[in-house]
This record gives C-alpha cells, structure tokens and sequence, in this order.
C-alpha cells in the first residue's frame, strides 16, 4: 500500500477523532482551560493520521471535572471517573459517544503555568510551564490547543510511550533532534507511559 493510500485509509478509520475534536468547542465556549495531548500532536504535525487513534486525552483542572462531564452528558456523552488499580493513583474521566472517547486527565494548573496530578505515595506528575505553552494545531481541517512542540518535556511524554508501546513509533518522527539530553538525565521513568520528576 502506497503512503496516499495509507493516509486515506487512516483518515477514514479517525473520523470519530475529528468528530471528538469538534466537541471541544463545548469547552471553548465555557473559557474551560484545556491542552490535548497524546498522539494527535504528532498527527497534526506529520499532515494527518497515520495509523488508527483510539481516543482524545486531555490535561484539564480539577476543578473543573464536574463542570466537564456535566456539559458532554448534555451533548450525548456517558462514562464515569476511573482510577485504575495498577496504577500511581491518578483518575481520570473517560467518557464516550459512539466511537468517539475522551480520557480528561485532571490537575492542577499552578500560578506559573505548569500542571500536577497528586498520586499516591507522595509522588506527582508535574507538567513545567515551559511544557505547556499554548499552541494551536490543526488535523484534517479541525483546530485545536496542545502544548508547543519544541518543549523536550513533551518529547520525553512521547518518547516514554514508545518504549511501552511499539505501535508508536512514528509518532516519534515529528519529535527527532529537539530533545536535549541535559533534560533527559533529570528527568527519571518511575512508571512506564508516564514521566515523574
């Protein structure tokens, strides 16, 4: 299969991605804060999907969980709070409608602009302000708010779920040459798919 093919059939298979996309505007609407993350930054940055994406992941505040699944159960959406047992002690929203999901990650943004999500243990994930600067991206002719590419923490984001999954290895094609090896030794891998300081 040629690579237009390839695009063609990938761009089928995500419709309900861009669909999700387009719901976002029901957070637009509110001044809900919100950054898209996960493989569709590097889909956006190749020019279109490339392989089939399960669903939208987004870092949002706590304070605003309720707000959130209140206003997708208006537009159709059902799901629940999840925690994971296997996991650091995070939750997160998953909601669905049809195909199209959404994983909102929940946080808080601090007075500089970075992110934590308390887990157990005393750990945190924490986003630095330099990671989360707004950028916006486009897919398929949809636009969205993500955070900047050249930021190497996000790069790392990307680079951890490579290793814990093989399937993404051209996501991280979009990210090669723009990790600084400094940021790589001070950064350490305590749980795979995600990075700790």
């Amino acid at each position: 299969m040629d690579e237009t093919q390839k695009r063609i059939d990938c761009r089928e298979i995500n419709k309900h991605i861009i669909n999700g996309l387009q719901d976002l505007k029901t957070l637009d609407r509110q001044n809900i804060e919100y950054f898209v993350c996960g493989s569709l930054i590097p889909a956006a940055l190749n020019g279109g999907f490339y392989r089939p994406i399960a669903d939208i992941d987004l870092l949002v505040s706590i304070e605003n969980s309720k707000v959130i699944k209140q206003s997708f159960e208006k537009i159709g959406y059902t799901g629940d709070f999840i925690e994971p047992p296997m996991r650091l002690g995070y939750k997160w929203l998953e909601i669905h409608k049809g195909q199209i999901e959404f994983a909102f990650m929940f946080g808080n943004f601090d007075e500089r602009g970075g992110w934590r999500m308390p887990l157990k243990y005393g750990f945190s994930l924490y986003i630095p302000p330099a990671a989360l600067k707004p950028k916006n991206y486009k897919l398929e002719g949809v636009s969205f708010r993500g955070p900047v590419l050249e930021s190497p923490y996000l790069a790392l984001t990307q680079f951890s779920r490579i290793y814990a999954n093989p399937k993404r290895e051209n996501d991280l094609k979009p990210f090669e040459g723009k990790v600084d090896e400094k940021v790589i030794n001070e950064i350490k891998v305590s749980h795979p798919g995600l990075w700790y300081r």
